[in-house]
């Protein structure tokens, strides 16, 4: 009886001290300062580690928080009363309306992209070009227009016929078998990815290690001259600056360049 009570004693005592020990760490975890950073989706990879790196070089006294969205989808959040310290934009566009409205001062362009065709490797078209895009039956995603992916689309479709690479029967066709057109790039990623469309147009930075086996990237002239650019802005509500504006340097900085290299995105 004694051994079982020193037994059922000692795993009281354990539970006690594990308790305490995951009250001590979450109390540790809100006490810490919080950034919101509010990011375009095909950032997630990228900024996911700038935010770890940031923080340990903060003394892990900082949490960086993220909102990966269409940047579209995140512009009008902020319209609408919800609270962020950083905004990251895939596009000038809805940068330049925030700041009209009074959203943010200056911002600066800290990456750039560009697009890719993304082809599911398990499809029975094998896409080559754009003309490939053509063939009667294949299944095509593509970014709505309202989003810069579907707008870098729009425009890099039109150079293509500019350039004679297709001509207007051939994008016509190629808009015909486009079946879906997603609020942000990660959603086209998906689709291609599932296998529930056989090709979708994307960044090249959504080539990541996590998909060759089923995804391959097929670049085209004409993309090459549609470039993405990504600007960054410290939100005007944000209250501790100090700390925002050391994020913000820290995305701009060599070391942020970097990691950003890292994941495929152009910063010269």
């Amino acid at each position: 009886m004694n051994k079982i009570y020193v037994l059922l004693l000692a795993i009281v005592i354990l539970c006690m001290a594990s308790g305490c020990r995951g009250e001590n760490e979450t109390a540790a975890e809100s006490s810490k300062e919080r950034i919101i950073v509010f990011a375009a989706a095909s950032l997630s990879e990228s900024f996911t580690e700038i935010g770890r790196e940031f923080e340990s070089k903060e003394g892990n006294g900082v949490k960086v928080e993220f909102n990966f969205a269409g940047s579209q989808t995140l512009k009008t959040s902020l319209e609408n009363g919800v609270k962020a310290d950083i905004y990251a934009s895939a596009g000038l566009s809805f940068m330049d309306e925030l700041k009209d409205k009074g959203f943010l001062g200056e911002y600066k362009v800290f990456a750039k992209n560009k697009l890719v065709i993304a082809n599911n490797r398990r499809s029975k078209y094998d896409v080559k070009d754009l003309k490939s895009l053509t063939s009667k039956g294949i299944r095509i995603a593509v970014g709505d227009k309202s989003v810069p992916v579907g707008m870098y689309w729009i425009k890099a479709l039109e150079q293509a016929l500019i350039d004679g690479e297709i001509n207007k029967e051939e994008k016509k066709l190629i808009e015909i078998n486009i079946r879906t057109r997603e609020l942000n790039v990660k959603d086209v990623v998906s689709k291609v990815y599932l296998n529930e469309v056989d090709a979708g147009v994307v960044y090249v930075t959504d080539l990541t290690k996590a998909n060759p086996s089923i995804l391959k990237a097929i670049e085209i002239p004409a993309f090459d001259k549609i470039i993405a650019s990504y600007p960054i802005a410290v939100l005007s509500g944000s209250e501790n600056r100090d700390l925002v504006k050391r994020f913000y340097d820290y995305v701009l900085s060599d070391e942020g360049k970097k990691l950003l290299q890292k994941y495929k995105f152009i910063t010269d």
